[in-house]
């Protein structure tokens, strides 16, 4: 097993020799390293003698992004069918995402562990979860919604999530960004869908929460919050045995996820 994590592997000539070199190697993973160049991904994808298990794509300022898509779809031709982890940086590009996870759908089916940071359309995401399925077991989403956009849209989106996430993960990390959530979709979509179905085993949630306070159009208070800070809410997650956690604490970054599980 090799970790790649943060190297530039754009001006790299004769990678594929290397690899050669190292009998009884089989599984490889790419963390957020620069690979999107056609000389790199044609060795990779020329060799046979290991599986690409993790892929966490980090952005690449480049103007050709029509090819950064060409290889990447390479990549899921000639890897999808082992990739277990994958997952995107903070600031790759909406096109190169979307189509990422296109491709997710189209090659994947064993993703275990899923990391869609700064996802704008929740439907995009849909899209991906259908096809990994009950594989998944750990998850998080970080969704990012304009405050110009339709809330009610923006919302209804939200809660089809809860439709085609897998009825059990080990681990499932919500962040809402630009739109803040108010309390009847967080009653529904995280005590009916999450809390009562038991779908989780770990929580943790950072959001910005819009609270009617009262009957008024105006009376609404808003403020950034975690579950873990909310005494009544945490108490009633506890309950069905959901262990609510801060999310500073909980959450998984990739490259120790990956080090411990392999």
């Amino acid at each position: 097993i090799i970790i790649f994590y943060g190297i530039d592997f754009r001006n790299i000539l004769y990678i594929k020799k290397a690899f050669e070199q190292l009998n009884g190697l089989e599984f490889i993973h790419i963390l957020e390293c620069l690979i999107f160049n056609s000389n790199f991904i044609q060795q990779i994808i020329d060799l046979n003698k290991f599986k690409l298990t993790s892929l966490f794509i980090r952005d690449e300022t480049t103007r050709d992004k029509n090819l950064q898509i060409e290889l990447m779809q390479l990549l899921f031709q000639k890897f999808g069918e082992y990739l277990e982890n994958i997952g995107f940086g903070s600031y790759v590009d909406d096109v190169l995402k979307y189509r990422a996870l296109e491709f997710i759908n189209n090659y994947c089916k064993k993703i275990k562990f899923f990391d869609t940071c700064s996802i704008s359309s929740v439907k995009k995401v849909h899209i991906a979860l259908d096809s990994v399925g009950q594989n998944l077991n750990y998850f998080s989403i970080y969704i990012f919604y304009n405050h110009d956009e339709n809330y009610k849209l923006t919302m209804e989106m939200i809660l089809r999530l809860a439709h085609v996430l897998p009825c059990k993960l080990e681990y499932l990390n919500l962040s809402f960004t630009g739109t803040p959530i108010r309390k009847n979709i967080w009653e529904v979509f995280f005590k009916k869908y999450i809390m009562k179905e038991k779908r989780v085993e770990y929580l943790a949630i950072e959001a910005h929460i819009e609270i009617q306070v009262g009957s008024g159009t105006y009376n609404i208070y808003r403020h950034n919050k975690e579950l873990f800070t909310m005494t009544d809410e945490l108490k009633e997650f506890e309950s069905y045995n959901i262990k609510v956690r801060e999310y500073s604490d909980l959450c998984i970054r990739a490259y120790e996820f990956i080090d411990e599980m392999y």
